[in-house]
């Protein structure tokens, strides 16, 4: 049971490199990213400076390795697009993340419990019907309060 475990842990820590390895590829070689911070009209200068600050210059795969320790060692950057720390962002929206999971785990109990009852029972009539729209208003009533 054991070398199971480490086996699974072994593959999913494979799949976790694999899948940053790639979208850090994909985001990277999809586009410029100093021309797209620094905007449609900035200088080549103003771009290469970007591209200096960001360390955006250097080989790729140094640019993932520092990304990787970063990440690794909790600090998870400052966002291009908030000018912040990703950290804090994350952080700020916990609350709302909370509040729309235990929605979806109060919604998935009030279509499951009955459904299971239903089938159990053997009735055939779908039980969960009802909790539809109960999932609808709270959707939207939690949707509207976040801003």
């Amino acid at each position: 049971m054991t070398r199971y475990a480490i086996k699974r842990l072994l593959l999913a820590l494979l799949v976790a490199f694999t899948v940053s390895a790639v979208s850090f590829g994909i985001l990277r070689l999809s586009t410029d990213l100093a021309q797209a911070l620094a905007g449609e009209a900035a200088t080549p200068e103003q771009v290469e400076q970007i591209r200096i600050a960001y360390g955006l210059d250097r080989n790729l795969i140094l640019q993932y390795l520092d990304w990787l320790r970063g990440i690794l060692s909790g600090n998870l950057g400052t966002s291009y697009y908030f000018k912040q720390p990703v950290a804090d962002i994350i952080f700020e929206r916990l609350p709302l993340l909370f509040t729309l999971a235990g929605i979806a785990l109060s919604c998935a109990i009030l279509v499951a419990v009955p459904a299971v009852y239903r089938g159990l029972a053997g009735s055939g009539t779908p039980a969960a019907t009802p909790a539809v729209g109960l999932i609808v208003l709270l959707a939207v009533a939690t949707l509207a309060g976040a801003d």
